[in-house]
Formats: C-alpha cells, sequence, structure tokens
C-alpha cells in the first residue's frame, strides 16, 4: 500500500468522526455538562489543527524509520519553542481561544514543514486534492443532518441518530459522486484496500 492510500484510509476512518464533532460540537460538549457547551468554538479550532494530520500523514515516523531521526527530532523542538510564543502571545491577545488557535497554527505549519522534508528526503507527497472534497461532502452531510434539527430529548440517543443520518448522507453522496466522476473515494474501496486488493481504477 502507498503512502498516499494511508493517508487516504486514515482520512476516510476518522473523518465521520472529526466531522461529527465539528458539526455538533454543542450536542457533544453538552453530554459532560451544559458548563463545557461554551467551549465549542474552542474545540473546533483545536479539530481543524488536529486534521493537518490526517492529511499529511505519518510524515514523522517515515522521517524516524528512514535514518532522518535528528531531523523529527528539530521539528519536535521547533513545534515547542514555536508553540510557546504563539500560546504565550495567544493567551495575552485572546485568552484560551487564542491558545487553541496558537495551538493549531502550530500543528499545521509543523506539519506543512514535514510534508516539505518527506518531499525532499524520499521524493514522496501525500496530499491529494481529492481529500478536500471527501472532507466537504462528510461536513457538509453533517451540516444537512444539523439544520434538519432533529427534536429527540435523549441526548445520548440524539447523538447516535445525528451521527448514523449524517454518516448514511455522506456514503449516499459519495456513492452518487463515484458513479458520476468514477473517483475511488468511498468505504468499499477502504475494505478492499485492508484486504490487499488493488487500487480502484
Amino acid at each position: 500500500m502507498d503512502f498516499k492510500a494511508i493517508v487516504r484510509n486514515a482520512l476516510l476512518i476518522a473523518l465521520p468522526l472529526i466531522g461529527f464533532i465539528l458539526v455538533f460540537a454543542e450536542d457533544v460538549l453538552l453530554f459532560f455538562g451544559e458548563r463545557y457547551v461554551q467551549g465549542a468554538l474552542i474545540l473546533r479550532v483545536l479539530i481543524v489543527g488536529q486534521m493537518f494530520n490526517y492529511y499529511t500523514g505519518p510524515n514523522g515516523n517515515l522521517l524516524i524509520n528512514g535514518r532522518h531521526s535528528k531531523i523529527d527530532f528539530y521539528n519536535t523542538c521547533a513545534i515547542l519553542v514555536l508553540s510557546l510564543i504563539l500560546n504565550y502571545f495567544g493567551y495575552k491577545l485572546y485568552g484560551v481561544l487564542g491558545v487553541a488557535v496558537a495551538t493549531s497554527i502550530g500543528i499545521m505549519l509543523i506539519n506543512i514543514v514535514k510534508v516539505i522534508e518527506v518531499k525532499i528526503f524520499y521524493k514522496i507527497f501525500p496530499y491529494e486534492v481529492e481529500n478536500i472534497l471527501l472532507t466537504i461532502i462528510i461536513v457538509f452531510s453533517f451540516f444537512i443532518i444539523k439544520t434538519l434539527n432533529i427534536n429527540i430529548h435523549n441526548l445520548i440517543f440524539k447523538l447516535i441518530t445525528n451521527f448514523s443520518l449524517g454518516l448514511f448522507t455522506a456514503i449516499l453522496a459519495g456513492g452518487v459522486l463515484y458513479v458520476f466522476i468514477g473517483k475511488k473515494y468511498n468505504y468499499n474501496t477502504l475494505l478492499l484496500y485492508f484486504n490487499g486488493s488493488k487500487r480502484l481504477k
């Protein structure tokens, strides 16, 4: 399985949950108590930063296993210093939200640096434009379900229902896209990759 396939499969696994939390952040935090709902924006900012880990793939592991562990060590030191600086100014300007923004920016920047390093050392570029399309489909699917404003009093049942309907909508939209555009982004392809089958063309 090539590196791009690993990145794509990681997205296929993580995006449904990420998209759900991104859209239904208030409901998810409400599960832990009403006082946590006000942190929905902070949660969304942190999720956006973490998404870059899935977009770029396990570049750090590739650098370590490819005899470039020193480079990854320097990256770790750089992100530590950068995060401290960004978090300091972020907190002074915007409080906790500033810390979340600073943390996400730091994650994005270090992942971009790792992508460049992997491209230089191994001639591998994990990014595919289609991954953005996949993200849009999944997030928009959950957003559609949210606009329906399904009124269920039991919070746990409401979360499960919204997640299931959003996932079903995303799979349906992905299937339609696959039929009309011929792309390989659907869950059947994911299963084929895990079984070691060849990539669909």
